[in-house]
Order: C-alpha cells, then structure tokens, then sequence
C-alpha cells in the first residue's frame, strides 16, 4: 500500500447529496450578499464625498 487513496474511497468522501448541498450553498451565498451589499453602499458613499 503506499498510502495513495482509491478511486473509491475518494468518490466516498467526496459523495454529496445534491439537495443537501444546494440548501448549504444557498444560505452561504445568501450570507454573503449581505455583506457584498453593504460593501458597495460604503464605496459608493466614499466615491460622493
């Protein structure tokens, strides 16, 4: 053995369930656009000043 994983083992570990992710994906991307949100609002306010 040299220590090197599968192909298997690696499509175990990597496996995802599509609803799962989407849901997770979703709240980090909506988490985010927050931030994007006031991030641009400050840069605006900066350029009019």
């Amino acid at each position: 053995m040299s220590g090197i994983p599968s192909h298997d083992t690696i499509a175990r570990v990597f496996a995802l369930d599509p609803q799962a992710f989407e849901q997770c994906f979703q709240r980090w991307v909506e988490s985010k656009q927050f931030k994007i949100h006031a991030l641009l609002i400050q840069n605006y306010n900066q350029c009019l000043l």
